[in-house]
């Protein structure tokens, strides 16, 4: 009898949970805290990159020196620009408040411009085909752009985003971005399809060459062995004035029509999904231009054409999703 309560002493614990009780719950309590150690660990990385962009944004914000506040030595001739930040077109559009865009497109690599809406002039660029580090190397860009543009933070009038398609978490840096520059200065935000700067760029540098203007299709890397996809019909914008990737050019970039897409392919089903245009010319971009996305938002404020919806263009669901309700543990 004795020998029978020692033993069951040996397998219980000071709480007198008995040791094969313990056994057998802890597989599902060391399960349950992988999960919430993997969930808190996501929700930091998320948090992280929200700071870095908010302070990416702020950074670019602050002025280098008082004197460039205001400065007008950027604005064209057709532009009135008034110190206090409003400025209008004479003769154009009055109701658009300024000639100085700065374009944030993140949803390949990571690209940033400044535009004098004005002239159709790109005063400065920057942009890398990396995927991975949007948080990482917004910031600089922002602030080298300026900088490089000569300009500062309040002489911005505009903030023009690529909605995508693109991936979740890269897309959404640089629209975060965006809409947060936008919002600090008060100005107005431009939501633009990025396949439709590429577009554009494509369509004028044919018409530079002297190529007769033709559908194509624009591919961007959507990750997974996936592609997205944008047809179009540049005849359709071949009466407007050329502008190419460098900048140059009168200001009114040639926009052709996007008659299907943007959708998502696997890359080795592409050409039955594209079926009618499988044959047309297909234009790969690992990045996209900012200076024609931003060249090409001026032309649409002067034209008064239409710009894109203000809701990204995901093509696949995120893969981090809400947490349901939390699953029974039985005992």
């Amino acid at each position: 009898m004795r020998d029978d309560r020692e033993a069951h002493e040996e397998r219980t614990d000071r709480r007198g949970v008995r040791a094969e009780d313990l056994a057998e719950r802890m597989p599902l309590r060391l399960g349950r805290d992988v999960d919430e150690g993997q969930e808190q660990e996501r929700d930091r990385d998320r948090d992280r990159r929200v700071r870095e962009v908010h302070e990416a944004v702020e950074a670019a914000l602050r002025p280098r020196d008082p004197s460039h506040v205001g400065h007008p030595s950027r604005v064209g001739a057709l532009v009135e620009v008034r110190l206090r930040g409003a400025a209008r077109y004479r003769g154009v559009r009055s109701a658009y408040d300024g000639p100085v865009l700065l374009t944030i497109d993140t949803s390949a690599g990571t690209a940033v411009a400044v535009v004098d809406a004005a002239t159709g002039t790109v005063l400065a660029e920057r942009s890398t085909e990396d995927t991975r580090r949007h948080a990482e190397v917004l910031g600089p860009f922002l602030a080298g752009a300026l900088a490089d543009a000569g300009i500062g933070a309040a002489d911005v009038t505009g903030v023009v985003a690529g909605m995508g398609p693109g991936p979740f978490t890269g897309l959404r840096v640089g629209i975060a971005a965006a809409r947060t520059f936008a919002v600090a200065r008060g100005v107005p935000f431009l939501p633009l399809a990025s396949h439709d700067a590429v577009a554009a760029a494509t369509a004028a540098e044919d018409r530079a060459a002297g190529r007769e203007p033709a559908p194509f299709v624009v591919l961007t890397d959507a990750r997974r062995r996936e592609v997205a996809w944008s047809a179009y019909d540049a005849a359709a914008g071949a009466d407007a004035d050329a502008v190419g990737r460098d900048g140059t050019g009168p200001g009114r970039a040639s926009r052709p029509v996007r008659t299907a897409g943007p959708g998502l392919a696997r890359s080795d089903d592409l050409d039955a999904v594209l079926g009618d245009v499988a044959g047309h010319r297909r234009v790969t971009a690992t990045t996209i231009p900012a200076g024609a996305l931003g060249l090409l938002a001026a032309h649409l404020l002067m034209t008064d054409g239409p710009f894109a919806a203000d809701e990204p263009i995901y093509l696949r669901e995120p893969d981090v999703t809400m947490p349901g309700a939390p699953k029974r543990v039985r005992s």
